[in-house]
């Protein structure tokens, strides 16, 4: 009964959570049983959902499209909407992560990046309290130090570690294009980006390595994830401009070797 996944987790049980669009909701795979949460028959609040993420307890962080900011405990439900008691911005929540401190940061269509603590919100806006470079956050990463790695849609990408920022745009970077869908981030520290239309970018904190379709086997340079598994195998999901259904080229995937390299 899954239409179009958008985005999947596996908790510390080995249940895998799958966020969908096109009306299914939430999706728990037990390996057994399948288990559908939807606004019909849960306090989810919105079926179409763009990222699910679980915490260091277990908890489920459901980023929707239209209703806000989801947390879901296994039993009851919270959620956090744009105009009630929450400090989000807006309810189109696009990316989630959570630092090792436990404090989820959220990232949302035109309004920027947020931090919830548990208790309070703080809201990192461009050209207010942020180096962020643009408002439409598309992806964010922790990586080995504690800071922050955010992807915005046109303005590259932003590190951020509790007090100063740095911007990673086309013009004073090695990214081959402004709008940063996915981010990940290896045993070594090293980020890997993926970009709508520019291919994936290897950054090591002094020097970029780009891998595109004439330089590696990547059949397409628009990228729309990127993930690490155990072994460092980088596996980069294709189809173009974003996956939420924007359209783009035919989709496609395709897997980059261990230890870095065109694969």
């Amino acid at each position: 009964f899954m239409d179009n996944v958008s985005s999947i987790a596996v908790d510390s049980s080995g249940s895998i959570w799958a966020g969908t669009r096109g009306g299914s909701g939430l999706v728990e795979y037990t390996g057994i049983d399948w288990v559908g949460f939807s606004t019909g028959n849960s306090q989810l609040p919105d079926n179409d959902i763009y990222t699910v993420v679980v915490d260091s307890e277990g908890n489920k962080w459901i980023g929707t499209w239209y209703g806000g900011l989801a947390e879901f405990d296994g039993t009851s439900w919270k959620v956090y909407n744009a105009g009630g008691t929450s400090g989000l911005p807006n309810n189109r929540v696009w990316a989630i992560a959570v630092d090792g401190e436990g404090n989820r940061w959220i990232g949302v269509e035109a309004g920027g990046l947020s931090k919830y603590n548990g208790i309070s919100w703080t809201n990192y806006d461009p050209g207010v309290n942020s180096g962020l470079s643009y408002y439409y956050i598309r992806s964010i990463a922790i990586d080995g130090y504690g800071n922050e790695w955010v992807g915005t849609e046109d303005g590259g990408v932003a590190e951020f570690n509790g007090s100063t920022w740095q911007v990673y745009d086309v013009p004073d970077s090695g990214l081959p294009g402004g709008s940063v869908l996915s981010i990940a981030i290896d045993s070594k520290d090293n980020k890997w980006v993926a970009t709508d239309g520019g291919g994936l970018e290897e950054f090591n904190d002094s020097t970029w390595t780009l891998y595109n379709t004439v330089n590696s086997k990547i059949p397409t340079d628009n990228l729309t994830a990127v993930a690490i598994d155990r072994n460092g195998n980088k596996w980069i999901g294709t189809g173009g401009k974003s996956p939420f259904g924007h359209g783009g080229v035919n989709p496609a995937g395709v897997r980059i070797g261990g230890s870095g390299g065109g694969g």
